[in-house]
């Protein structure tokens, strides 16, 4: 078990010590290191001697920046200033100890049975301990779900903690808080209510009413969550613990911005899986997938100009380019696009059309020019033999474009770029989609019962931004499809909108992206490869729940692929659960594959890939549960075109009013297709018997 680690921000070792190039899972294993021992290596400590043999065979990464990691012994979680949550805020002064430094109560017991509180996670063991009243007396037993590595930091040794259930009476109940989650069960004599909110997804925790409010139920707190759902706790005052004791123990474990990615559960999560184990992590290697594409004809290459991460720091370590184009040409073009974001492959056809991404280049308000920007993009052109003709989709509103010009961005002009075609496609930026997002926030959580509920839905504009992206990607598809044309794409910096059209116009061309594992290779090659920076839009461990860098670009992705299942329901392999999974695992920090904003941050920096578990492991390892029975893969061998209209557009309700009893079917998901898949096995049976009978 890796113990706790700290990383600090050092600017005076890197340049002389480098750091360990942790690309290849099997290095360390082989070696028998463990994750102390090559930090402690990278800050000069002593190791014993096999060990220190074994790290100084490990090749040595130089970084242009100052940054190294060095391991703490003590629990990062202890140098959090207390006064960052201080309560001083409320109207009448909490008078509670001072809380004392983060120390586990307890860790899980293994060798107890299994429990689960989500019915799509088997793998969670129980700790069972005793609970004693203010007398002492053990009155009842309590069972805590625990997930291996996981730690007990806080509890309430009786139930005087009240849900303010939204949706009925308020439940009276036990309260957790581990080093993974925030944990509600309730006393009820019958089926308990259970409310489990994992850390990655608090967002912020409020303080309601003070010591002194009115009230039964006046003086609480609520948790709101990133993943549409806020949960308001009421408190009884107790000489054991204050609610100060509750709200920095939450922020202290969930926002972690500033200290190590080894706070992150993630990196102490090392589960069991149900069926035969399958390494998600084998999706990384991207090269597969454009092999599988056979782009060596002759036309394109691998490039490894990126290979140290020093050529663009957002993109992957492999690029595929034209044959024709050398490194020092890629260099020079890469100074006239934004953050060196060069146009490179994303997808070909059998017949040379292609889908390539970058992002905008610079010309500024002085219209400059790049000759040798010009010249590669001519290059991409005459790969494909079957038109003379490059389609450019700037993803952006024109007038943004426009305005970026005054900043030193822009966009190609028609007179400096030969045969192209080129267009805007009019998709908001991010903080325009944030804001939609917490107007369908407040409109799902609070307006359910409004009269003029579809007025106010169609006020957040939501639908109407899925629409557009759907439309623009049946544009690119189209260009593709029909006019078999190579097509760039970008917006300003190409890894939000950019990534939204490239992954979904692969996934209406593409069958193979329509599968299980083709669908998580694209979202490991399109979004997790090519630099979303998930970290920033989604705020990992961050306190700043306000910070204008969030935004939704990958929810709304998922909801788009949605919007097409419910068009196309037979050319899917994978489920509406499917997805769910994915948005749920999107904010939890239980695995590693959507943490930190770029695969250099994922090899050089935090060695994810070595000490981490992938989501596609645990989905792989029970590909049942996802598979869609209405699956028929002889049907979908063909390019598909969503109906981008408001009309068969719909909101996804069991997502984002997942939360709310009242909007649950009343025939369970599960058990319907259960039933499908009797039916199926049946019709298939009598198929068989009656070609049998036509012999």
């Amino acid at each position: 078990m890796i113990s706790r680690i700290t990383m600090v921000v050092r600017n005076s070792r890197m340049t002389n010590k480098g750091f360990l190039d942790v690309d290849h899972r099997k290095t360390f294993k082989q070696r028998s290191l463990s994750l102390e021992d090559v930090f402690e290596f990278a800050n000069g400590r002593e190791v014993t001697e096999n060990k220190n043999k074994a790290i100084m065979n490990l090749p040595l990464i130089k970084s242009s920046t100052d940054d190294t990691a060095i391991v703490n012994n003590k629990h990062p979680l202890l140098s959090c200033a207390s006064d960052d949550f201080d309560d001083s805020s409320d109207t009448d002064k909490e008078t509670s100890k001072e809380l004392p430094l983060l120390t586990p109560i307890s860790a899980p017991d293994q060798s107890n049975p299994l429990l689960s509180s989500n019915e799509d996670e088997q793998d969670v063991p129980v700790i069972t301990r005793p609970k004693r009243s203010r007398d002492g007396l053990t009155v009842s037993t309590t069972n805590i779900p625990m997930r291996e590595g996981e730690v007990l930091y806080f509890k309430t040794e009786d139930a005087s903690v009240v849900y303010m259930n939204p949706f009925g009476n308020p439940i009276t109940g036990y309260f957790y808080i581990t080093d993974y989650k925030v944990y509600f069960k309730g006393n009820e004599p019958e089926q308990s209510t259970v409310i489990q909110i994992p850390l990655g997804c608090v967002n912020h925790v409020e303080k309601v009413g003070g010591k002194r409010s009115r009230g039964e139920y006046a003086y609480g707190l609520e948790i709101h969550c990133k993943d549409f759902r806020s949960v308001q706790l009421a408190l009884r005052l107790s000489q054991e613990y204050s609610r100060n004791d509750i709200v920095s123990t939450i922020c202290r474990l969930a926002f972690v911005t500033n200290s190590p990615a080894g706070q992150f559960f993630a990196f102490r999560y090392k589960p069991t899986y149900p069926g035969k184990y399958h390494d998600g992590w084998a999706f990384a290697d991207i090269e597969k997938d454009f092999e599988r594409l056979k782009i060596k004809n002759g036309k394109w290459r691998f490039t490894t100009v990126n290979k140290d991460y020093q050529f663009c720091d957002s993109y992957p370590k492999t690029l595929v380019v034209p044959a024709n184009v050398s490194d020092d040409v890629l260099r020079l073009t890469a100074a006239f696009r934004s953050r060196n974001r060069i146009p490179v492959l994303s997808w070909l056809k059998s017949n040379g059309a292609c889908i390539c991404r970058a992002s905008q280049p610079l010309p500024g308000s002085l219209n400059r020019r790049n000759r040798e920007d010009e010249q590669y993009l001519q290059s991409i052109m005459r790969t494909n033999p079957q038109r003379h003709m490059i389609y450019v989709f700037d993803a952006r509103p024109k007038v943004n474009a426009q305005a970026n010009t005054m900043k030193g961005g822009g966009y190609e002009q028609d007179d400096n770029y030969q045969n192209m075609n080129f267009s805007f496609l009019d998709i908001p930026n991010i903080h325009v989609m944030r804001e939609s997002q917490r107007k369908l926030y407040e409109l799902c959580f609070n307006g359910l019962d409004s009269p003029n509920w579809y007025t106010k839905l169609e006020e957040t504009r939501w639908l109407e931004y899925i629409r557009l992206i759907l439309d623009s990607t049946n544009k690119v598809v189209q260009a593709v499809d029909r006019y078999d044309a190579t097509v760039l794409i970008h917006c300003s910096d190409g890894w939000d909108r950019t990534t939204q059209l490239t992954s979904l116009a692969q996934l209406l061309l593409d069958p193979y992206y329509r599968t299980i594992e083709g669908f998580e290779t694209l979202v490991q090659k399109e979004w997790i490869s090519f630099g979303h920076k998930f970290n920033d839009r989604i705020g990992h461990g961050r306190k700043n729940y306000l910070d204008e860098q969030r935004s939704p670009v990958f929810v709304q992705f998922i909801d788009c692929v949605w919007q097409i299942i419910m068009q196309f329901p037979f050319d899917f392999e994978f489920n509406e659960k499917f997805l769910l999974t994915i948005l749920q695992h999107l904010y939890s920090c239980l695995y590693a594959t959507f943490l930190f904003n770029c695969d250099r941050d994922r090899t050089i920096f935090y060695p994810v890939y070595n000490f981490t578990e992938s989501l596609w492991t645990y989905i792989n390892c029970q590909k049942n549960v996802y598979t869609n029975v209405l699956y028929q893969p002889q049907m979908g061998q063909r390019a598909l075109y969503p109906v981008a209209s408001i009309r068969k557009l719909e909101l996804w309700t069991n997502y984002y009013m997942q939360w709310n009893p009242r909007m649950k079917p009343q025939e369970a998901e599960v058990e319907r297709c259960t039933e499908l898949e009797e039916i199926i096995k049946v019709l298939k049976k009598k198929c068989s018997q009656l070609e049998e009978e036509l012999r």
